[in-house]
């Protein structure tokens, strides 16, 4: 598989949060987050979505992606967007 490459001002653009959990409450924090990410694949011009559980059971990665800067932005100034975030 090639590997993606990175350069300024090209998209696509990704959002990556990382959020603390206790180990015992991984799974709970992951599967609501999943439910918004199908919601929001192929709308407000959003391209990709994936949630992933760290090893050691204290994290959630939630990573999004869109086509460009300017799909980016233009979902930011749509409200009905702005509630999925």
């Amino acid at each position: 598989m090639p590997m993606t490459q990175i350069a300024k001002g090209a998209g696509p653009i990704t959002r990556v949060n990382v959020v603390s959990v206790q180990p015992e409450q991984q799974d709970r924090r992951v599967r609501p987050l999943n439910a918004v990410a199908r919601r929001r694949c192929g709308t407000f011009r959003f391209g990709l979505a994936s949630m992933r559980k760290g090893l050691d059971g204290r994290r959630v990665v939630d990573d999004a992606r869109w086509r460009s800067k300017k799909d980016f932005e233009a979902r930011a100034k749509n409200p009905q967007a702005a509630a999925h975030i």
